[in-house]
């Protein structure tokens, strides 16, 4: 492809699994205005091109780290000391030093090779813009090749664009560095087709009356930067087309790479959160497209565009990029794909509220196979500082109707909350003994104050992440414009060291402990068909095969964990009783219902973790009547004991004295 008049540029590191949704549409939306283009995905080629393994890749994905590799190629070395940042790097990461700092040097010398591979290859298809992405950690790459292709090329017009762009942050990118021509503010599907069109009429001298909204133009430099409210916003979704990926799938054919049974494809069915545009969403959020507006696409625009996709490309599933399930959709779109037999394999990002039994069977009727769940924590102080608008409770009942449908809940847990009681981590790591039948957490993340965030916005005494002074030459007191991630200024100091690894500033034991708990919980993640809380409704009543393990606790602080089998069936009331409490009742409720002699048999099941008193509630730990599980199928997989369930409420117990 030669003379191409929009060259959209996707920079490492980010997934080489899915294509960009956002420039697919921009690619789509150019291309209906009669413009020749082609999306470059340079993250594919940095892994044809050997200089490292998918692992290595992926590990600089995890570890937010790969920025750092592209210092040199974008600015030169402008830093006389950076042993101070790799040898923190290295602790953080769990990292031999010995090691891994001349492993680090070696990837950043290769680099600078790789750069020039890339200016090289979008200079040979001379387009006359180039549009450079920026999202997550793709910021100095981006910079670093329109760099070099705006000195072998001065002609090229150069454009960023994405969440690191947004002002201030974009403001600050295009006063240091001038070799970017313009910045979009914003969201680009009502702005990218007008810019281009004026961009190739006047090139870098659009006049500032023409200039669409959320666009930063060279001029900005002479007269000033635009206030934060210069952004571009997409009010109506059902306007914008479905993503064009046929660069994607070709790059992946020519480099050879053996992915596309992982391939997923991105869609959306909204833009925002719900929780966010009604002012008051949660504390630790930073997304500011998410605060605007909250924004749902038509079901039926949404599944024809689907329906074309999977006609135009092989892939493994989709993504939806939605901060929440739109509500309507639990009433239109959802229950559309079920009664089409759930033709896509699906993931879907969404907050727990109203997520009951019944919405959980029909996300599974639909596909939905994933799910990222904005749980953060399992104890209701917490939930009440970040602002959550949910019970712990209701978390907990959305992992378990989830789990209980066969689907994979992700989660994560935020430790370090400003205002917190250090009291609520051993409060929520002694619950987290008796949910290990559970997906264990994805992550044990320390509160970062991000941009926008309201504890970024209320917190004194922060200043820009310790790291942004190792990755851009400016002078130390700008570095908070361009800065996304912030920190409390006691541990903007180099010489600070972390003392426990992957959570650098725990300092309580209280936090060491709970994620000594989250590693056990993890470690028997990997043996999960053998750890189990499930609950069979036969006609004798309910059959209960617990297979959760103890945790033995020593003087030294230290876990090990105690295998057992427990089998029983509760019949009569007891059963009535255990099956209300599948639906969190709260407490009152039920023992008013139940009288004295309910009382007596819950605080039974909360002794045998079968229950658990959460806030106001009595929520049920088991797995009542599972998708695809039964008793035959556990005999098959050898989960349960030989020995028959007996009647009654008094159970019959297995214990083995190994520890594992």
């Amino acid at each position: 492809m030669h003379n191409i008049d929009f060259c959209f540029l996707w920079m490492p590191f980010t997934s080489i699994y899915t294509p960009s949704l956002g420039l697919g549409i921009l690619q789509t939306l150019l291309k209906q205005g009669g413009l020749s283009t082609w999306t470059y995905y340079a993250n594919i080629e940095l892994l044809s091109l050997n200089i490292m393994t998918e692992e290595e890749y992926q590990f600089f994905i995890n570890t937010h780290s790969g920025e750092w590799l592209f210092t040199e190629a974008a600015f030169g070395k402008f830093t006389s000391n950076e042993m101070p940042y790799l040898l923190r790097s290295c602790r953080e990461w769990q990292l031999n030093p010995t090691k891994a700092i001349p492993r680090l040097k070696e990837f950043r010398n290769k680099m600078t090779v790789y750069i020039e591979h890339v200016a090289e290859r979008i200079i040979t298809t001379n387009p006359k813009i180039i549009g450079a992405s920026s999202i997550f950690f793709q910021h100095v790459a981006s910079l670093a090749v329109l760099r070099r292709i705006k000195e072998k090329r001065p002609d090229i017009i150069t454009i960023m664009g994405g969440s690191n762009c947004e002002l201030p942050m974009g403001s600050s990118t295009h006063k240091h560095f001038p070799w970017v021509d313009y910045i979009a503010i914003g969201e680009a599907d009502y702005t990218i087709l007008p810019f281009t069109q004026l961009a190739l009429k006047y090139g870098n001298n659009i006049p500032q009356e023409q200039l669409p909204a959320g666009i930063i133009s060279p001029e900005h430099r002479d007269i000033g930067y635009p206030d934060t409210n210069w952004r571009s916003v997409t009010n109506d979704l059902n306007k914008v087309p479905e993503p064009d990926y046929a660069d994607y799938f070709e790059q992946i054919s020519a480099y050879g790479l053996e992915i596309k049974e992982r391939v997923a494809l991105l869609a959306e069915t909204s833009r925002g959160c719900w929780w966010a545009a009604n002012k008051q969403g949660c504390n630790f959020c930073s997304l500011l497209a998410a605060q605007d507006t909250y924004r749902v696409k038509s079901s039926k625009i949404v599944l024809e565009q689907l329906e074309r996709l999977s006609k135009k490309y092989s892939f493994n599933s989709i993504e939806f990029t939605d901060r929440v399930i739109p509500e309507k959709h639990f009433t239109d779109f959802l229950p559309e794909l079920a009664a089409n037999d759930a033709p896509y394999p699906l993931f879907y990002e969404t907050r727990v509220n109203r997520l009951n039994r019944e919405r959980a069977v029909l996300l599974r009727k639909a596909g939905v196979k994933t799910l990222q769940l904005g749980i953060e924590s399992l104890n209701d102080q917490i939930l009440t500082l970040m602002n959550k608008g949910a019970k712990a409770w209701e978390n907990l009942q959305a992992l378990k109707f989830t789990t209980c449908e066969k689907m994979h809940p992700y989660w994560n847990l935020i430790y370090d909350i400003p205002g917190e009681d250090p009291k609520t981590y051993q409060e929520s790591t002694e619950l987290f003994t008796k949910l290990v039948h559970l997906p264990a957490p994805s992550g044990f993340i320390q509160l970062q104050y991000r941009r926008w965030s309201n504890f970024s916005n209320t917190e004194k005494g922060l200043t820009h992440h310790w790291r942004y002074k190792y990755l851009y030459p400016i002078a130390e007191a700008e570095l908070a414009d361009i800065a996304y991630i912030f920190e409390p200024n006691s541990n903007n100091d180099p010489e600070v060291l972390q003392q426990f690894g992957d959570i650098p500033s725990a300092k309580d034991s209280n936090i060491v402990n709970m994620n000594k708990v989250i590693q056990l919980w993890k470690k028997l993640q990997r043996r999960r068909k053998q750890v189990c809380l499930y609950a069979f409704t036969n006609p004798y009543g309910i059959r209960i095969i617990d297979t959760r393990p103890n945790f033995i606790r020593d003087e030294a602080g230290e876990y090990t964990l105690q295998e057992q089998y427990t089998s029983c069936t509760y019949t009569d009331k007891h059963a009535k009783i255990l099956q209300a409490c599948d639906a969190a009742p709260l407490t009152t409720d039920l023992y008013q219902e139940w009288g004295q002699t309910g009382r007596a048999f819950i605080a039974e099941l909360i002794h045998k973790n079968l229950v658990v008193e959460v806030g106001d509630r009595i929520v049920g730990l088991a797995l009542f009547d599972a998708y695809g599980i039964t008793e035959q199928v556990l005999e098959a997989e050898q989960l349960t004991s030989s020995q028959p369930a007996i009647d009654g409420h008094k159970c019959k117990e297995e214990r083995s004295n190994s520890c594992f």
